[in-house]
């Protein structure tokens, strides 16, 4: 096949360059012609058992809530909530406004602990991997389609398709930079399969 560039006819497929079964131009890296990653099967996967690290929400939580009940300790320890200074109301809404500072820092310390208690890995539900294990092995199949078709031209350092050999409707790709393939590889397996299941 023609480079679309240069017009040469010194092209390979991306296998052979990245298994080197070509003799290969100084200076070029077949890594960058890798075919893409496979999925990962969940049922391989080792998800952890033990709860994740606190997150700031919780610790702030917490933090808070032992501040505002230490700060009500240390007020009726000190005597403050007892002053005689005032008229009733002054004395109700300063009993008041302790008891909101011990209910406020209770709460924010029972809302850290139960946060940090319930809080569990980011794992869903064996169906659901399941089904996303097949979405993704569909990806994949599909671009490794698209991958042994893409060509490279050896004498300029780029990679293309020729018109037809994705879908007979399909245009020809311009070379694209061989740092590029990766995303190329991706971009082309979703318009060439765009609607299919």
């Amino acid at each position: 096949m023609a480079c679309p560039t240069c017009g040469g006819e010194n092209t390979a497929t991306a296998r052979q360059v990245y298994e080197r079964a070509v003799a290969l131009p100084a200076g070029w890296d077949p890594a960058l012609l890798a075919p893409p990653p496979a999925p990962v099967d969940p049922a391989t996967l080792e998800l952890p058992a033990a709860r994740p690290p606190m997150n700031g929400r919780t610790r702030a939580m917490l933090i808070i809530g032992a501040l505002l009940v230490a700060y009500w300790v240390f007020d009726e320890a000190a005597g403050l909530g007892s002053t005689d200074v005032g008229d009733q109301t002054y004395q109700a809404g300063w009993a008041l406004g302790h008891l909101i500072k011990l209910l406020a820092g209770i709460g924010l310390l029972i809302g850290g602990v139960a946060g940090y208690r319930n809080r569990r890995w980011a794992v869903g539900d064996p169906a659901d991997l399941q089904h996303l294990h097949l979405h993704n092995r569909a990806v994949y199949t599909r671009r490794a389609q698209v991958w042994e078709h893409a060509q490279v031209c050896l004498d300029c350092p780029g990679a293309f398709f020729a018109a037809g050999v994705l879908r007979p409707d399909f245009p020809a790709s311009p070379l694209i930079g061989l740092g590029q393939f990766p995303v190329m590889v991706a971009t082309m397996a979703d318009r060439a399969f765009a609607g299919a299941a």
